[in-house]
Formats: C-alpha cells, sequence, structure tokens
C-alpha cells in the first residue's frame, strides 16, 4: 500500500514521474523505512494512519526537495509518536500526572538510572503533603495509578523483582518531551506545574 499511494500515474512530466517511482521502490526496500513502516502497521492498521505518516514527507517536497527519503519518513514517525504520547499524558488523572513528574525528578537526581514505585511515592509524598492543591492519596492507590501508567507504556519496567513496589522502573519518554506535555496539561493545578518546572518541594 506504501508504494500504491506514493506513486505517480498518468503524471505530466513523465522523466520525473519514472524517477519518483524509481526512487519509491527504493524505498520502499529500505530496511529503515521497512522497520517504520512494521512498526506503524503494528500500532495501527488503518490506511488513515499510514495516510497520516506520509503526509509530512509529502509536505516537504519541493524545489529544493524533490523526493522523499527515509530520514523524512523517521522525522514523521518521531512526530506521530510525540502526539501520541502527548494525547496519552493529557488523559492522566493528577494523580498519575504527579506520579509521572515526581520520576522526571529522579531521573535528574539518578542521571538516568532507573527507580522502584517506593522511591517515586516517596518524592510523590514530599510535593504533596507541602502542596496546597493536590490531595495526597495513600500508597496502594498511587501504585495503581503506577500500573495504569505501565498500561498505556508511559513507564516500563526495567528490572524483575516479584514485588511489584521494587520492581526497576523508567520513563517510556525523554524528559523534554513530558515536561512539554506538562505545559499543555487541561487544568493542571498551579502546584502541579511549579512543581514539574523546579524542586521547590523537594
Amino acid at each position: 500500500m506504501f508504494k500504491e499511494l506514493l506513486e505517480l500515474n498518468d503524471f505530466a512530466h513523465r522523466e520525473f514521474a519514472v524517477e519518483w517511482n524509481r526512487r519509491v521502490k527504493l524505498l520502499q526496500e529500505d530496511p529503515e523505512v521497512i522497520h517504520i513502516l512494521q512498526n506503524q502497521y503494528d500500532l495501527s492498521r488503518d490506511l488513515g494512519s499510514l495516510q497520516r505518516l506520509l503526509a509530512i514527507p509529502i509536505g516537504k517536497v519541493g524545489i529544493g526537495h524533490q523526493f522523499i527519503e527515509a530520514s523524512d519518513l523517521q522525522d514523521s514517525a518521531v512526530r506521530m509518536s510525540m502526539d501520541t504520547r502527548v494525547s496519552d499524558i493529557h488523559g492522566l488523572s493528577v494523580l498519575e500526572l504527579c506520579l509521572l513528574i515526581a520520576m522526571t525528578h529522579l531521573t535528574e537526581k539518578l542521571n538516568g538510572d532507573p527507580f522502584n514505585f517506593e522511591m517515586i511515592y516517596q518524592e510523590y509524598r514530599k510535593f504533596a503533603v507541602k502542596s496546597r492543591s493536590v490531595d495526597f492519596l495513600k500508597k496502594p492507590v498511587a501504585l495503581q495509578a503506577i500500573q495504569r501508567l505501565m498500561a498505556v507504556e508511559l513507564v516500563l519496567p526495567s528490572g524483575t523483582s516479584k514485588r511489584r513496589e521494587y520492581c526497576n522502573l523508567c520513563l517510556a519518554m525523554d524528559v523534554e518531551q513530558l515536561e512539554d506535555a506538562i505545559k499543555t496539561f487541561p487544568n493542571c493545578p498551579t502546584d502541579v506545574l511549579r512543581w514539574a518546572n523546579s524542586t521547590i518541594f523537594t
């Protein structure tokens, strides 16, 4: 379907169409492009999803950039992934958002090393007990929230501990990506926004 969507048929400039179609065929055989398309297929088998993936590369085509390149598809895939992540984050509860923010602080403090639920909860607790706009919730509720974050793959396990509280975890995105999503989080409490951008509560 990739090739069919991009090929030029009955195009007025025949020489350009021939070269365009040749390059599309090469793209389809490029290992990097195959990997991108497979990932996209695994995420969604909807034709509209493939069309959205191709829309940005097609939009870049012009006099100075006449043909689609593998890097164009890679940029588009990254942008689509980021859009999905932002959408996932915007659907979180305030508690889930707070736990993600706690993880960003731990990521910085530990220089990227993994952390566990107990460490996340202590980081959240230090903020919540001082916050005027966020209720401090007990550990079992927070553990359920962590499990929801893992279910939508915003948080990933990086250890094999049998006890959920001590299983190593890591963020499934860059801290910068998360910070950008938090800035546009709907009706985000002021304390939470401030905590996301500083260490005032820690």
